[in-house]
C-alpha cells in the first residue's frame, strides 16, 4: 500500500460524509426538509457531534455522524447555499481533518431536490 492509500477516505467515512450534506437543507433533520439552509450548529451536531436530533425519542434513530469512523476530531465549516430558479437551499459543508500528519479539507454537496 503506498502513502497515498493512508491518506484516503475509507468507502464508510465518504458515505457518511455524502449522506450527511443533506443535512445542509432546513428541516432535513427532522425528516420534512423545507426551502432554506439549516443552522451550522444543527448540521455541525448531525456531521460530527452525537449525531441525535434535538427533542429525539429515547429509542430514535442516530445519525451517521463521523464520531463514530476514524475522523472524529473532524471540524465542520461553512455550510453553503445555491440557489436556482429562485429557491435557495442548504447544500453541503466543508469538512477539514488532520491524517497521517497532513491536512485534508472536502467539499460536500448533496444531490439536487426539488423542495416546496
Amino acid at each position: 500500500m503506498n502513502q497515498s492509500d493512508f491518506n484516503a477516505l475509507s468507502p464508510l467515512e465518504a458515505a457518511f460524509i455524502a449522506h450527511n450534506s443533506y443535512f445542509a437543507l432546513k428541516d432535513w433533520v427532522t425528516g420534512t426538509p423545507t426551502k432554506g439552509i439549516e443552522a451550522t450548529g444543527t448540521v455541525s451536531r448531525m456531521v460530527i457531534g452525537d449525531g441525535v436530533p434535538k427533542n429525539a425519542s429515547p429509542n430514535g434513530t442516530v445519525n451517521t455522524s463521523l464520531a463514530t469512523t476514524k475522523l472524529r476530531g473532524a471540524n465542520l465549516h461553512t455550510v453553503f447555499s445555491g440557489s436556482t430558479a429562485g429557491l435557495t437551499t442548504g447544500f453541503g459543508y466543508v469538512l477539514t481533518f488532520s491524517r497521517n500528519g497532513r491536512k485534508h479539507a472536502v467539499v460536500a454537496a448533496r444531490g439536487t431536490r426539488a423542495e416546496h
